[in-house]
């Protein structure tokens, strides 16, 4: 083979081998570690996700390679906890997650950011660190065993789709040191719209009234609230 090939062969060579396969996620794996993880194995640390945000996602990634998407799920960082008897807890990334295995996509990197072994203290640890929301759309604490097994068994909660919605459109911000914003304010518009039904049929009606009820005084100690909603009142 001619010279330039072989310094060209040599070249591309790491490249592939590296973006082709990470190793696969063990109970062993370090902390800070990538590796690669069957999708069917993650466990949901929350009841439920928006659905109209997964049938966003998946259409913008439909059509796209396997190497393609793996890319996509390693750029927006999948997040996983390792629990007792070596198990693997999603800490984020759940809307992202359930778009890839419906998709079909059997196996994604993921990064392993905790590791905690010791099942008496398991959900507590994980409530601590902020890497677990085991809370129903009413705002209810729910027992941890309640939560589903597989990303398949997620329920659709679309009060959580419309505070993702309205959020982007400018409804409040991102907060400081706050966590699981859009679920406190999915709850506030839910209660506040009596829970009744959001489809895309009614989506945009319901993100120009979830807009006009973030600048309620009700929703002043949401995080993300805006300043700007105070001189609007006055």
């Amino acid at each position: 083979m001619p010279t330039k090939y072989l310094i060209a062969a040599a070249l591309f060579l790491p490249l592939y081998v590296g973006a082709k396969e990470l190793p696969p996620c063990q109970a062993q794996t370090a902390v800070d570690s990538w590796c690669t993880l069957p999708l069917a194995e993650l466990h949901p640390t929350q009841p439920a996700v928006g659905m109209l945000r997964v049938e966003d996602t998946i259409q913008k990634l439909r059509g796209k390679s396997t190497a393609a998407l793996q890319k996509y799920a390693k750029k927006k960082t999948i997040v996983v906890v390792i629990g007792p008897n070596g198990e693997f807890y999603l800490a984020d990334r759940h809307h992202l997650s359930r778009s890839l295995f419906d998709l079909g996509l059997e196996q994604a990197p993921v990064k392993i950011i905790g590791k905690l072994d010791n099942p008496a203290t398991f959900w507590t640890d994980m409530r601590k660190n902020n890497w677990a929301y085991p809370v129903d759309e009413h705002g209810k604490e729910i027992d941890p065993n309640q939560l589903p097994k597989t990303l398949a068994e997620l329920k659709n909660d679309p009060y959580r789709s419309l505070a993702a919605y309205a959020q982007e459109d400018g409804a409040y911000g991102k907060a400081q040191n706050a966590y699981f914003i859009e679920f406190a304010w999915s709850t506030y518009f839910g209660n506040a719209m009596q829970w009744r039904p959001i489809t895309r049929n009614n989506l945009h009606s319901a993100i120009n009234e979830a807009k006009i009820l973030a600048c309620k005084p009700a929703a002043k100690p949401l995080p993300g609230y805006k300043a700007e909603c105070d001189l609007v009142s006055q």
